[in-house]
């Protein structure tokens, strides 16, 4: 196809879309969804470096005590991105290939939701902006009792993990949660450390299952319905998958001296 093509373009003629996606294809490209990369200052890197050190010899047993947390935003045309590239196998992670991330904003479908290494937590839509009253609120009324019968049926202590967004950390939220919910959490969380939080993979694996029946959504009553379907029917293998991993995402953050990591 490439020779095609060069005799075509030595002819002064324009190719057809089939040619070139047949010629990109020979080359070994191919069109991908972008990697998304957190924005990472060397402030931020020492932070990363630090705290994968310090859970390094955790064992997998001890993550499976580790409930993790976070929200992420669904839209009924399909989850934040849109943008593809070109690239050959391989390349995922080159700079040029990659879409930094930032935190998110605005609508339209908000989620909060929380898993351990056997089994989903509770997937809450929340209403409007997050701020620390929202949080605040969801926790009492959705996570609390999760916890409560989470820690008597596995007869463990249970460790909370939160990301270091402001809702989380602010005063409020850390008072509430220390004194009226008696939560035990990590010292700290390191900030845009997607790699370092296996529920960024639960939230990538939900809008995978729901992709199947996007034909079918079309209005956010709709989309609702389809994630807590979806949510409900994610398997416990796969959590355990994720859980295992912590380990390597933590040697790999550390390998990289604190940057990012193909987690």
């Amino acid at each position: 196809y490439s020779v095609h093509l060069q005799n075509m373009l030595d002819a002064g003629l324009n190719p057809c879309p089939q040619t070139l996606v047949s010629v990109i294809k020979e080359l070994g490209f191919g069109s991908y969804v972008p990697a998304h990369k957190p924005s990472l200052t060397e402030a931020r890197k020492k932070i990363r470096l630090a705290w994968a050190k310090d859970k390094l010899n955790m064992t997998v047993d001890q993550w499976r005590s580790v409930i993790w947390s976070d929200e992420s935003r669904y839209t009924v045309l399909g989850n934040d991105g849109g943008h593809r590239v070109i690239r050959r196998i391989g390349e995922r992670y080159d700079s040029k290939h990659i879409v930094k991330t930032m935190k998110y904003g605005g609508d339209p479908v908000m989620l909060w939701g929380c898993f351990w290494a056997g089994g989903i937590g509770p997937l809450v839509v929340l209403d409007g902006s997050v701020n620390q009253d929202v949080y605040v609120s969801t926790l009492p009324n959705f996570f609390l009792f999760f916890l409560e019968e989470l820690t008597e049926v596995e007869k463990r202590k249970f460790i909370f993990q939160e990301d270091g967004a402001s809702c989380h950390t602010g005063a409020y939220a850390t008072w509430f949660k220390k004194e009226r919910c008696q939560i035990d959490g990590f010292d700290y969380c390191p900030a845009q450390s997607l790699d370092l939080n296996p529920i960024e993979h639960l939230w990538a694996h939900l809008e995978k299952r729901i992709s199947k029946r996007r034909r079918q959504i079309k209005k956010v009553e709709e989309l609702k319905g389809c994630l807590y379907d979806e949510w409900r029917n994610i398997d416990n293998e796969y959590l355990e998958t994720l859980v295992a991993s912590m380990p390597r995402r933590c040697q790999a953050v550390i390998d990289a001296h604190g940057g990012s990591t193909r987690y």
